[in-house]
């Protein structure tokens, strides 16, 4: 069932059901035909011991794949996290892929199926490393995944002032699976009692994986022609560079401040970096150096700051004093109570009932 399951959604990623984010969703759907191939060899290897078992010949052809599930799951992440990304970064990470391929093709699958084996003793050394790789290529990969999320949430809020629906909330889900996976998997090895529920435990997590990775929204709305600018100005380091002199930051620091304040541009909950750089007449690039460096904060401080003043003053006048705090929020710019209660905490430190409260007090 779990086969099956893996395999139905690495068709679906594969034909891009989801319709967004096409070439990560085929690293992933590469991941989850790895999956497939990995939970058919332990199905074969737990039906029935190797001399009975007529499927046992399939075993040596899909331990194969299993080198190539993490690193397919990784790149699908980083193409998530940055659809510029070349092609070729990603080779490299299938060497363990390859070595193992060629190894199988000169020792591991002569001497599964041919009548006379081939000579190839290797050292104590190696094959431990081969015994073990799989399990460390787990644990590697999960910490640069873990990681490369991070970075991710800490650097979409240069591009944006809502981050809810871009901050890869559902793969950060799917992650804590791949780690209950596991978990599971090493359970089962090691404690005969728990083997009789793991796969039970597979079919769930598989399901609740491909729900999530279903459910995904597009990382990036903007436009094609947009994406390159945007990719730059939030995976910049924003030290000074020559283009933008310090005299230069303070004019387009005051530009944008009156631009934004004077049109009341921060009430829009659809409004990003691109859009108020294309207001104020320059790239991306520079309103990210400019907000960092003329106002220290990154756009989402900068336009959520804006935006809880606002609330702050409606949430005391006559006309919202009887309206629902979600009123307010959508008044205030934000698309959503959440994302208000959200901003209004990370800013102030405390809840707007909170803020009520004190001045009521």
């Amino acid at each position: 069932m779990t086969t099956g399951a893996s395999a139905l959604q690495a068709l679906l990623l594969l034909t891009n059901i989801p319709r967004v984010n096409r070439q990560a969703n085929r690293w992933l759907g590469l991941f989850f035909i790895c999956l497939a191939t990995l939970f058919a060899q332990l199905s074969i290897e737990a039906a029935a011991p190797a001399p009975q078992n007529p499927l046992d010949w399939l075993v040596p052809l899909l331990e194969l794949p299993r080198w190539a599930t993490f690193p397919c799951f990784f790149l699908a992440l980083v193409y998530f996290v940055n659809p510029t990304a070349p092609p070729r970064a990603a080779v490299w990470h299938f060497i363990p892929f390859f070595l193992f391929c060629l190894y199988a093709a000169c020792v591991m699958l002569p001497n599964r199926y041919a009548d006379s084996q081939i000579p190839f003793d290797l050292p104590a050394s190696v094959v431990w490393i081969i015994r073990h790789l799989f399990l460390g290529q787990i644990i590697a990969y999960w910490a640069l995944s873990f990681f490369l999320l991070r970075r991710h949430h800490r650097q979409i809020k240069r591009f944006s002032a809502t981050v809810e629906q871009i901050n890869l909330a559902w793969i950060t889900f799917i992650l804590f699976a791949l780690l209950a996976m596991t978990a599971l998997w090493l359970l089962g090895k090691n404690y005969p009692p728990i083997a009789a529920i793991v796969p039970a435990g597979y079919f769930a997590l598989t399901v609740f994986m491909a729900y999530h990775s279903l459910n995904q929204g597009v990382i990036y709305p903007v436009g094609k022609d947009q994406l390159p600018e945007i990719i730059e100005a939030i995976t910049s380091s924003n030290q000074p560079y020559a283009r933008l002199t310090e005299d230069q930051v303070r004019i387009l620091q005051d530009n944008v401040h009156q631009l934004v304040i004077e049109n009341e541009m921060f009430l829009d909950p659809m409004l990003n970096l691109p859009t108020l750089a294309e207001k104020v007449g320059i790239s991306s690039h520079d309103l990210s150096f400019v907000l960092n460096q003329g106002f220290g904060k990154n756009f989402y401080r900068y336009i959520n700051e804006l935006r809880v003043a606002e609330a702050k003053r409606l949430l005391v006048h006559p006309d919202f004093r009887n309206k629902d705090i979600a009123s307010v929020a959508i008044h205030a710019g934000f698309n959503s109570r959440t994302t208000f209660y959200t901003a209004f905490k990370k800013i102030t430190g405390m809840t707007p009932k909170d803020y009520l409260s004190r001045r009521d007090t």
